[in-house]
């Protein structure tokens, strides 16, 4: 399985945060999509959404309006919502660790937790589930919860 390896790149740098709370915005919105920019942080930690099969990510370049020789890459995030109760999928998102303050999580924590897939956490292997570095037996850096 990939693991969504970031390399060069330990925690959640100020991009990958604005980027999450763009995707928070538009769950809280109720919007159907939004564009982020993307590093190999935040592209690791959607591989992780897309793993839980909450939303899908179409990739896209996108051209910068103020110098349109300035070619930036965007992700179009389009978030998944109940076909009945037309709620989003993920309800929230709470950022743990930020570039200053990181907050390590051990393999006893992670298993502490009641839903172990619902945290992302930045391990030797990669940004991967909480339910992943169970099964790994690692612990790491806790990044995110997801709330379902």
């Amino acid at each position: 399985m990939d693991y969504g390896k970031v390399v060069g790149s330990n925690t959640m740098n100020l991009e990958t945060i604005k980027a999450i709370a763009i995707i928070s915005d538009t769950i809280i919105h109720h919007k159907t999509d939004c564009f982020i920019p993307v590093n190999k942080t935040t592209y690791a930690i959607l591989l992780c959404f897309m793993r839980l099969k909450k939303i899908l990510i179409n990739s896209t370049l996108y051209i910068n309006s103020k110098n349109n020789s300035n070619l930036s890459r965007k992700m179009n995030i389009i978030i998944k919502y109940h076909p009945f109760t037309k709620q989003a999928l993920i309800k929230k998102l709470i950022i743990f660790s930020t570039p200053s303050k990181k907050i390590y999580v051990s393999l006893n924590d992670l298993k502490v937790f009641s839903n172990p897939h619902r945290f992302i956490v930045n391990t030797s292997f990669g940004i991967i589930l909480g339910s992943e570095a169970i099964r790994l037996q690692i612990g790491g850096i806790l990044l995110l919860k997801i709330i379902i």
